[in-house]
C-alpha cells in the first residue's frame, strides 16, 4: 500500500479527478466532496472516514477498499463496483428471487420507480425492503441502486437489469426460480 504522508488530511474539494488511478493508497480522511470521479479506481484503498459528499461516482471501482465511515451523502452512483469493500454490512436474502417474484406476480411491481409506496417496489426496492434494517441502513448510505445491486449479488451472485420494463424484471425472475412456475 502507498502511503501519503501527511500531517492533515488532502481536500481534493470540487476537482476533477475522472479517470484517476488511487489503487492501494492511503487516503483515510480525505476530502473528495463534489469531485468529478467517474471511472476513478480505488481498489484496495484504506479510505476510512473520507468523504465523498455530493461527489460522482459512476463507473468507479471500490473493489476491497476499507470505506468504514466514509461519507457519501449525496453522491451518485452508477456501475459503481462495491464487490468486496470492507465496511459494508450487506445482507443475504434467502429465497430472494422467489419472493421478489410473487410480489410480481401479485401486481406489486412498479420498475419506473425504487419504492412507490409501502407495497410497490421496482426489484431492486424489493430486495432493499426484504433485506430490513441492513437493507434500508445500506441503501440510506450507497443509494437504491448500489444497495440493490450489492443485495442481489450476495444473496444469487448477480445483478438485474434494473431498468428494464415489469414484463422483462418477471421474465428474468421467473428465469431464476428455485421452484419453477
Amino acid at each position: 500500500m502507498i502511503t501519503i504522508n501527511r500531517v492533515q488530511p488532502i481536500h481534493f474539494n470540487g476537482n476533477t479527478l475522472a479517470g484517476g488511478n488511487f489503487s492501494r493508497m492511503d487516503l483515510a480522511y480525505c476530502d473528495f466532496s463534489g469531485c468529478e470521479l467517474q471511472w476513478a479506481n480505488f481498489s484496495e484503498c484504506d479510505l476510512r472516514n473520507a468523504r465523498f459528499a455530493n461527489t460522482d461516482l459512476a463507473h468507479a471501482n471500490f473493489t476491497r477498499a476499507n470505506i468504514e465511515g466514509v461519507d457519501f451523502s449525496g453522491a451518485y452512483f452508477h456501475d459503481t463496483n462495491f464487490r468486496d469493500a470492507v465496511g459494508l454490512d450487506v445482507p443475504v436474502v434467502e429465497h430472494l428471487v422467489d419472493r421478489i417474484y410473487w410480489e410480481a406476480k401479485s401486481g406489486h411491481l412498479d420498475m419506473s420507480i425504487w419504492h412507490s409506496c409501502k407495497t410497490t417496489h421496482c426489484i431492486a426496492g424489493w430486495a432493499i425492503l426484504l433485506a430490513e434494517e441492513k437493507g434500508t441502513a445500506l441503501e440510506s448510505k450507497l443509494g437504491s441502486e448500489v444497495a440493490g445491486s450489492l443485495i442481489f449479488h450476495a444473496s444469487i451472485g448477480e445483478t438485474p437489469n434494473f431498468y428494464c420494463t415489469n414484463q422483462e424484471a418477471i421474465d428474468w425472475l421467473e428465469s431464476r426460480l428455485v421452484k419453477k412456475v
